[in-house]
């Protein structure tokens, strides 16, 4: 994840982590806060374009959506967010 944010291209590129979608953003975090629902640990970037509706596996609980180890292609976006124009396996 920190490749990621540290990369100046705007080349797509995969990039595996935890899917955590909240009322507040979508978010691919490099790291999982043990809770219940999951929280999103740093480092993260936020994503826009995404329809969390094709992503299977994920689990809802009190308005959080999350999936462990999703694999997603991404470019930079504005704002420091990413677009998702993929989604890996």
């Amino acid at each position: 994840m920190a490749q990621l944010v540290a990369r100046s291209a705007d080349t797509p590129v995969a990039v595996r982590g935890l899917l955590h979608v909240s009322p507040e953003a979508v978010r691919l975090c490099g790291a999982v806060m043990e809770s219940h629902p999951v929280q999103c640990g740093q480092p993260w970037v936020e994503l826009v374009g995404l329809d969390v509706s094709t992503i299977a596996g994920t689990t809802t609980a009190e308005g959080v959506t999350w999936r462990e180890s999703v694999v997603l292609d991404v470019v930079r976006d504005v704002d420091g967010r990413y677009r998702v124009v993929g989604v890996g396996a």
